[in-house]
């Protein structure tokens, strides 16, 4: 079951973090939310991952640390397969949303559909935060940690090219 680590860095789709296989130095994620507002804070996996074209899709988990919390904010969790521009194509069933801990664990947490995709398809983590508060609040997502990852039953390089990034030869004269 692969696990990519959510990052505080930016993917190549607009908006949107990496969820990396490996973890870099610990980073942190501001999420702050206006008067009953709903944000929504994306994670997507890099270019070409999970590099899958047709498995049954079942079901993985989802911790969270927060390195602040809020007892005014709430927290769900929902996986999506999305297209090389980030467009949603399938929907896992989306968890229950819960407070603001500091760790917070979805378990069983569906796959979207994975069946007949196009190689370039990528998993997307959608983080759902509701203000329950009358004023502005905000929480922190501790990124670039191991404690902070989404588990997927979408395997690496299934009934795809295993894609390699490109052979660079170098050589002095």
């Amino acid at each position: 079951m692969p696990a990519y680590f959510l990052s505080n860095t930016a993917s190549d789709v607009s908006g949107d973090n990496l969820m990396h296989a490996g973890v870099n130095v610990t980073t942190t994620q501001v999420v702050s939310l206006g008067s009953a507002a709903t944000v929504t804070v994306d994670f997507i996996t890099p270019e070409y991952y999970p590099n899958n074209n047709g498995e049954t899709s079942t079901n993985g988990t989802v911790q969270i640390t927060h390195t602040v919390t809020n007892m005014n904010i709430t927290v769900n969790a929902q996986k999506h397969r999305v297209d090389s521009a980030g467009t949603i194509l399938a929907s896992g069933t989306a968890g229950t949303a819960v407070t603001t801990a500091t760790t917070n664990t979805f378990t069983n947490l569906d796959d979207p559909t994975w069946t007949t995709t196009n190689c370039s398809d990528r998993l997307m983590l959608r983080l759902t935060y509701v203000n329950g508060a009358m004023s502005t609040q905000s929480v922190t997502i501790g990124t670039d940690r191991t404690a902070t990852f989404c588990l997927s039953s979408i395997d690496h390089n299934t009934g795809c090219s295993v894609l390699r990034k490109p052979a660079v030869v170098v050589f002095q004269k």
